[in-house]
This record gives C-alpha cells, sequence and structure tokens, in this order.
C-alpha cells in the first residue's frame, strides 16, 4: 500500500493526542488521502481504535518483531529497545511506501528517523507534530534516556519539519534546536465543530466539569478544590458542583483534599468515560475547566471553558476561552490577562441567564478558529513544503550509539528501581 500519511504514537488511550489523530484522519479521509497509523504499543480505547480503522489503517508496532522474539519483549518496559530491532522487510510488505512519516512524539520521531535511517521509507518527508510543550524540552526530572534522544534529534534535524500547536511549544523547540532548524511552523489543535449555538438555562448550583488525565501539570484541577470550598461556605445553599472525569498519579491527591476541606458532598469523581460519552457529559454541565483540546470542544459546544494553567503555582487562570487571543492557550506565563479562579467562577454563578447565553456564544464563536477544515488545510501547506526527505537521510552513528548506551543504562536503573521513569515525566504510563 502506497500511503499519503503514516502518523506513528505511542498509543491510542483516550487522551488529547489521541483525539488530534482520530480528528486529522477524518480530515484526510475526506480529502481521498490514503492514511495508515503505527502503534508502539497495543494499548487502546475500544471506541477510538474502531472509528480509526474505518478510515484509516491501523498497525501495532509488535506486529513487526522478528520471529525469534516473543511478544513480551515489543511492549511494556521493553518497548524502547524494540524500536530500534525489528523486521525491515515486514514493514515494507505491511506498510509499504509513505510519502509523509510524522511523529507525534520525541520517541515517535526517534522512530520515524530510525526507519528512515534503515531504509524502510525511502522518498518519504519526515515531520513531527508537538502537542506538548515539553516534548522537546528537557526538565531536570527527565531520565538520562531523555538527555540524550534529545540531543540526538538536535544533531540530526537537518531535512526535518518540526510544528507545535502553541508558541510555548515552538519556543522549546528553537532551544532545543539551538538554530540548527529554525523552521517550525505554528499551527493549531483541532476540534469538530457541528451545529450551531446552544443556548441553555443555568443549574443551580452551577455544574463545573473537568475531563481528562490526572497527570501531575494539571494540578489546578487540585486547586480548584480550594473554590468549590470558598463558594459553598454555606452548606445550605451550595453554589456550585465539580464534576471530575479522569484517572491518573494526581487522583490520590484530590482524594485527600476533598477528605480535608470537606467538600465530598460536591465533588464527583468519575474513572474515564467512552469517548461517544464526552458531548452528553458537555452538554449536562454549565462551565468547563482544564487544559488541552477537550477544553476547545466544549466552548464548541457552547459550554463556557475557563482555562486552566498547566504547571501553575497559582489559583488563577487566563479567563474563559473566549477571552484568549492566540494559538496559545494553557501553558504558564503566557501575555494574557491572569485572574483569580474565585472572581472568574463567581462571576459566572452571580450572572443573568442572558448574560450567561451571551458568553456561551462568545465560547462557541471562539471554537470555530478551531475547526477540523481550517486547522488540517494549515497542516497540509506545513507538512508539503520542501526538505531533504529519508532516501539520503542518516543518522549520525556516535549520536546514535550515545541513545543506545543512554537506554540500556537507563534500563538498568529501572531493574532495581521499578520507579525510575525513562520517558517523558508528564507521561502516564511507559
Amino acid at each position: 500500500m502506497d500511503y499519503d500519511y503514516l502518523f506513528i504514537y505511542n498509543d491510542l488511550r483516550l487522551g488529547g493526542i489521541q483525539t488530534q489523530l482520530l480528528g486529522v484522519a477524518k480530515e484526510l479521509r475526506k480529502k481521498e488521502k490514503k492514511v495508515a497509523i503505527l502503534l508502539h504499543e497495543e494499548v487502546y480505547d475500544n471506541e477510538l481504535y474502531q472509528q480509526l480503522r474505518a478510515i484509516s489503517d491501523v498497525f501495532f508496532w509488535p506486529a513487526f518483531r522478528p520471529n525469534s522474539l516473543p511478544k513480551f519483549l515489543f511492549c511494556g518496559k521493553y518497548l524502547l529497545p524494540s524500536l530500534i530491532y525489528f523486521r525491515v522487510d515486514k514493514i515494507r510488505k505491511e506498510i509499504g511506501s509513505a510519502k509523509h512519516v510524522v511523529g507525534l512524539s520525541s520517541i515517535a520521531l526517534f522512530h520515524c528517523m530510525i526507519l528512515s535511517d534503515k531504509g524502510v521509507f525511502t522518498n518519504a518527508k519526515i515531520s513531527t507534530i508537538a502537542y506538548h510543550s515539553l516534548e522537546f524540552h528537557i526538565e531536570k526530572s527527565d531520565s538520562f534516556f531523555i538527555g540524550k534522544l534529545l540531543n540526538f534529534i538536535k544533531n540530526n534535524s537537518d531535512g526535518i519539519k518540526f510544528i507545535a500547536t502553541s508558541q510555548d511549544t515552538k519556543e522549546k523547540i528553537g532551544n532545543l534546536l539551538s538554530g540548527k532548524n529554525r523552521d517550525i511552523d505554528l499551527i493549531r489543535c483541532g476540534i469538530p465543530v457541528e451545529g450551531s449555538f446552544k443556548p441553555k438555562l443555568k443549574n443551580k448550583p452551577l455544574r463545573v466539569l473537568f475531563i481528562g488525565r490526572l497527570v501531575n501539570f494539571k494540578s489546578y484541577c487540585l486547586k480548584f478544590l480550594q473554590v468549590v470550598k470558598a463558594l459553598n461556605s454555606d452548606p445550605e445553599n451550595p453554589q456550585l458542583t465539580y464534576r471530575i472525569v479522569g484517572s491518573g498519579p494526581l487522583l490520590d491527591d484530590i482524594k485527600s483534599e476533598i477528605l480535608r476541606l470537606k467538600i465530598g458532598d460536591w465533588v464527583q469523581l468519575m474513572p474515564e468515560q467512552p469517548y461517544s460519552s464526552i458531548g452528553r457529559l458537555i452538554d449536562d454541565s454549565d462551565c468547563f475547566f482544564g487544559s488541552g483540546t477537550v477544553l476547545i470542544e466544549a466552548a464548541a459546544r457552547s459550554c463556557p471553558a475557563i482555562v486552566g494553567i498547566e504547571s501553575n503555582p497559582q489559583v488563577t487562570t487566563y479567563g474563559f476561552l473566549s477571552d484568549i487571543d492566540g494559538v496559545s492557550i494553557h501553558e504558564p506565563n503566557l501575555k494574557y490577562v491572569v485572574r483569580p479562579i474565585y472572581n472568574v467562577v463567581n462571576s459566572l454563578v452571580e450572572m443573568s441567564n442572558l448574560q450567561y447565553n451571551k458568553l456561551r456564544k462568545e465560547n462557541f464563536r471562539k471554537a470555530e478558529e478551531f475547526s477540523w477544515p481550517t486547522v488540517v488545510d494549515s497542516l497540509e501547506v506545513a507538512l508539503e513544503e520542501r526538505r531533504v526527505n529519508s532516501k539520503i537521510y542518516r543518522c549520525n552513528r556516535r549520536d546514535l550509539a550515545n541513545v543506545y548506551v543512554a537506554l540500556f543504562f537507563s534500563l538498568t536503573i529501572k531493574i532495581f528501581n521499578p520507579n525510575y521513569k525513562i520517558s517523558k515525566s508528564y507521561q502516564v504510563s511507559e
């Protein structure tokens, strides 16, 4: 099969990047493009998987292991070394060729580079789309392996197209590349904008919703509990309820804080829900508080969307999505007006239904700027720009050897310390 686009990513768990992948694939299918997805792990949300299978060909990396190796060596903690030891002939037979090979994480980009270096994809343009601001940024908490991996990407980035979904992410990529490759495009995240503006009456108490992975950089979820406590100071006249949908390492801290603040009557914790239920949960709420693509999806359903600032030590926000003027939305230290979350939510509680529906319309109009047709048109233009292709792409052997050594070293540490994080620190699992 000759594909127009091959996207490579870690898994198909329910998350922002995975829903972006589904949206891009759907829009490309409308344009009659042939799309393939290569996932590192055979881990997926069944609904997302079935939707992707209907519009693209989905492959799992363990299928390309050498026959002499058992399947368990191509998943879990053994996944990373498996990316450098695989059957080239089987990939060529099953996937064939692709015009564009696009990695959706730093490890996925490394995988694109290895596949191209080994001649799996000739004449393919290599690209990466960075959806997370820390994806190409070295943190103190990152493993030795990640440091060497990003150094490898920096030194071997000639001809590779970098695309960021926020100004902060673009700047971090530029800092990593240090002038070697300043050709970094900026595009918006996309969302489905269907139907028209939906007016409604507020509930009393106000219903606030969060949906997403409870990872540490979303500490705003934890801080919002203070707002719940403050606005419900009179137990006989509560002003809002807070529904948290998701799971992750922050969940235990949230449970402890709910007990400490004694607000269990007004906070509902729900596990991850099927993708199809997201719209219903949003429509049942009066306000969404969070970050990522689901924030924009909420606004697209006319739900006022309050921006949760990621990695923010303060109980503050940039306000509603309709207050944002730019591509970047939830990164810290953006040049937007910062307001206490309490003030923003309290204004929502106090406003009339006429004012509330005016706000709903403003958020809906803002979300229209992120519609899939507009976003994918911009993405195709960025991916088509002429640059070196994989026919002449070769990795520096010393840089590659350094990545292998760092991976072996990190895996050795993990044997003695199972909690040691080899991949990026913000990722939920390895």
